[in-house]
């Protein structure tokens, strides 16, 4: 163990490293990233699957001098992805750890090893599949779920996204409030107001949209809660006709099941495929243009631990419309309408008014901009700098 005052030896489990298409994904990269650029006299250290490969450090667009990438497979790769994913966080990362004598072990996401070693951190987004039984999956993922429950009420210290998934952990892992610690996630720097008509009018232009829109932009499974959008969005249409259309981007599920039941089955039974624009899956790139070219944003869900789709909406100067479910009235902030879930009258009734008028999207507007430049990627980052040195501390005393 070293003097935290000299730099610190952190480790992170990095099975999602590069996998920017998920949320534990893009946290990871971004954490890192911010890490190695703000803490030069600690060393970082990432251990990764070899069913990965080692990505390319400048996908993450981060020096190196401090940060070193460890490639690593286990005995159950044969055995497919999750006997071998299992191995890899509950013994070959914590053994990695151990080897090389780090400071602080960080897994960031629900899945911190057993028996560690050394002093660890687990990031825990949301506890989802403990709170619907339809995220609770067959027998094997309800074990899967037990061990890391019990693993994070080892850990040294927890980390979650937002008060609402912290008051979670405390009532259903039973862990002490002292133990856990808020640290926000950031919008990536790239969701900022964008007023270059060029810029608009080629993202429009590229996925075929009207130059105002409602927009949802996010995934299927049923707590998103698209067909309530649907809903609300086709008591909207009947009452104003002249109402810009809809438009919902996402990864289409493949078939309509319980748990990603189809948009396109909502969509003709409310008769509303003229009205309504499946754009599927959009390039990151084009996302700060999309939020900016709506006229409001919509975000159903029934619950979330954070909603980034929230966050990024509003840091690019568009009003969102929420539900008042998980941590959605945290994110959103003064920067766009909370309605209750299930109140599909108000939630059309929020989206009218916020294309309706004028002075309220803009007040709304200005006010998200101010509540958004609090998340940054610089406070998570020395957020969690103060967070390892406590675990460290826990440890030592």
């Amino acid at each position: 163990m070293t003097d935290p005052a000299q730099g610190m030896r952190i480790a992170f489990n990095g099975l999602f490293w590069g996998r920017s298409t998920t949320g534990s994904g893009q946290y990871t990269m971004r954490l890192v990233e911010r890490l190695v650029r703000r803490c030069p006299d600690d060393r970082f250290l990432l251990a990764l699957h070899t069913a990965q490969g080692k990505p390319d450090a400048d996908e993450a667009e981060m020096p190196q001098a401090n940060l070193q990438q460890v490639v690593m497979g286990t005995p159950l790769d044969w055995m497919g992805d999750n006997w071998s994913k299992l191995w890899f966080e509950q013994v070959s990362f914590p053994r990695f750890c151990r080897r090389n004598r780090v400071d602080v072990a960080h897994v960031p996401y629900w899945a911190s090893p057993l028996w560690p070693g050394v002093p660890t951190v687990v990031t825990i987004h949301d506890l989802i599949p403990l709170m619907f039984s339809l995220y609770r999956g067959n027998l094997m993922v309800r074990a899967y779920s037990a061990l890391v429950s019990r693993s994070a009420q080892r850990a040294d210290r927890i980390v979650t996204d937002s008060e609402t998934s912290r008051q979670d952990i405390i009532k259903l892992l039973k862990v002490a409030p002292e133990k856990i610690e808020v640290v926000y996630l950031a919008a990536d720097e790239r969701y900022h107001p964008i007023d270059d008509p060029d810029v608009l009018d080629a993202v429009r232009n590229k996925y075929h949209l009207p130059e105002r829109y409602v927009f949802y932009l996010g995934g299927f499974d049923a707590r998103k809660n698209v067909s309530f959008l649907l809903q609300a969005y086709a008591q909207l249409a009947q009452a104003w006709p002249e109402a810009p259309d809809l438009v919902v981007a996402g990864r289409l599920p493949q078939e309509s099941t319980e748990f990603f039941p189809s948009p396109q089955q909502w969509i003709e039974h409310l008769d509303l495929a003229q009205r309504v624009r499946l754009i599927g899956w959009v390039d990151e790139e084009d996302k700060p243009a999309l939020y900016a070219s709506a006229g409001v944003f919509v975000f159903p869900s029934d619950y979330e631990g954070f909603g980034l789709p929230v966050l990024e909406s509003i840091s690019c100067g568009m009003p969102a419309v929420v539900t008042d479910a998980g941590s959605l009235p945290e994110i959103v902030g003064d920067g766009g309408i909370c309605v209750s879930v299930g109140d599909l009258n108000g939630l059309a009734r929020a989206m009218e008014r916020i294309l309706r008028d004028a002075a309220l999207h803009e007040s709304l507007r200005l006010k998200g901009l101010a509540h958004a430049a609090q998340f940054t990627w610089e406070r998570t980052a020395q957020q969690m700098s103060s967070v390892y040195a406590m675990a460290y501390a826990q440890r030592k005393r």
